[in-house]
């Protein structure tokens, strides 16, 4: 596939060195394999590394601060966020042995719907909350969905109909979305 000059004006803000790894030659074949300059394609977060050495050296004591608050608060953190969201993938066949499908008059495959409209929420919402996670800060927004996926969680206890049930179930399944990319950019 050849190049237009379309696509070679998207780098001409580009200014290579003898030192830089990256030729005239490579960006060509990058703009032949169909890839856009980054002016123009990029996303929210390469553009906090457009200024950014890579190669600069991190302060030991700094690296052992970041590490040990990783080790110690985040990661502790993500791992209470999983337990509970497994417990509430758990609930409704706890709910179940309790009388479920009497108290709620389900009938047919209504039960098994409701395990699987969470998962409709989760893919439903699984673009849009990537999208969001780069335009709002990172661990407000984590912060407020995982409240959400609780408030919705708690307020399945007082349905009374399949219905209702199923609309919760769906918010759970898309406010649960955010969270496992939001926890590998953190980690």
């Amino acid at each position: 596939m050849a190049t237009n000059t379309e696509d070679s004006k998207d780098f001409k803000d580009v200014n290579l060195t003898e030192h830089d790894e990256v030729s005239q030659s490579q960006i060509k074949v990058a703009l032949a394999a169909g890839a856009k300059g980054h002016t123009k394609s990029a996303d929210v977060a390469m553009k906090l590394f457009e200024n950014h050495d890579f190669n600069q050296v991190v302060d030991p004591t700094e690296q052992k601060r970041v590490v040990r608050k990783v080790d110690w608060f985040i990661l502790p953190m993500i791992a209470v966020n999983y337990i509970f969201f497994y417990i509430d993938k758990t609930t409704l066949s706890y709910a179940a042995l309790y009388g479920i499908r009497e108290d709620l008059k389900l009938t047919g495959q209504q039960y098994s719907w409701l395990s699987s409209i969470f998962y409709f929420g989760f893919l439903a919402w699984a673009f849009p909350t990537n999208f969001l996670m780069q335009k709002f800060p990172l661990g407000k927004y984590l912060g407020a969905n995982i409240i959400l996926w609780g408030v919705f969680l708690m307020l399945q206890a007082a349905c009374s109909s399949f219905a209702t049930l199923a609309v919760l179930r769906f918010l759970s399944g898309a406010a649960e979305a955010c969270a496992d990319p939001a926890f590998m950019l953190i980690t």
